[in-house]
Order: structure tokens, then C-alpha cells, then sequence
């Protein structure tokens, strides 16, 4: 059950992540391009009592958790949030037309590289899911594995 309790006050933040998401590892490699110091915590999202259902109500990796214990969940919001509170070095374009194409690149990575990352690891034909980071599955948004 989704029941967000405070961290203890703290400077850091803590990651809720998985070793085989995806989504978390694109969170890891902009908190290490940015030299950001926070705290990771491996968890399995398989159990009922997994810890990221306290904070997160998708019960998905990864889930960021800040200083003051506000949690932010789905890959793209942590990373813009990231990118906009330790704005140096910026990982962003600044021009909104190039920033624009950025995401639309990024949206492809998700939306095809990651279906054909599923489809190699279960030897199945996975779909894409249409909706905005919102699947379950490793072509539709930040996962419970």
C-alpha cells in the first residue's frame, strides 16, 4: 500500500533502483556525469513488502527520494529534476528546439531500443507500450524489476 514516510533529515538523497533496470541505469549515469552524491539501495520490487511501494504508488524502480523525503518516481521526471537542481554541468541543451530533439531521442531509445533489449532477454516479440512511460514492461516506462 502507497504510504510515503519521511526520511530522517539528512543532506542526501537515496535511489531506489535494480541492477537490471534500465530506467535506473539511466538515473545512475546522469548522477555520475554530474557528480552527484546519493545513496543506492538495491531493492526487489517482486515482494509485496518492497520497500519502493512506500513511496512510490506504482510500486517501480527507480524511485528517488529526496533530503527531505519527498519521492520522485519515473526515470524522466528524476532525471529533469536532477538536471535542474545541480544545473552544472548542464545535460540538457539550453536552445529549446535542439532540447525538443533531444527527448525526442531519447523517446525512441526508450521506445525501441528497449523493446528490442525485452525481446533478445525472454526471446519473445515484445510491443512497445504507446503510453508515456506508463507499461510495466521494459519498452513501457521504468519497471519492477
Amino acid at each position: 500500500m502507497y504510504n510515503p514516510r519521511p526520511l530522517p533529515p539528512s543532506h542526501f538523497m537515496k535511489l531506489l533502483v535494480s541492477l537490471l533496470s534500465p530506467y535506473g541505469r539511466k538515473v545512475r549515469i546522469v548522477l555520475a556525469e554530474k557528480r552527484i552524491d546519493c545513496e543506492l539501495e538495491l531493492v526487489d520490487v517482486a515482494p509485496a513488502d518492497s520497500p519502493v511501494v512506500a513511496y512510490n504508488p506504482l510500486g517501480k524502480v527507480p524511485t528517488l527520494l529526496l533530503d527531505d523525503g519527498t519521492p520522485l518516481y519515473d526515470s524522466r521526471v528524476i532525471m529533469e529534476y536532477l538536471d535542474e537542481r545541480f544545473p552544472h554541468p548542464p545535460l540538457m541543451p539550453v536552445d529549446p528546439v535542439t532540447r525538443a530533439q533531444f527527448r525526442l531521442a531519447l523517446y525512441r531509445i526508450e521506445h525501441d531500443w528497449y523493446s528490442l533489449a525485452a525481446e533478445i532477454g525472454t526471446g519473445e516479440d515484445a510491443q512497445a507500450d504507446p503510453g508515456d512511460d506508463a507499461g510495466t514492461s521494459a519498452a513501457g516506462g521504468d519497471e519492477r524489476t
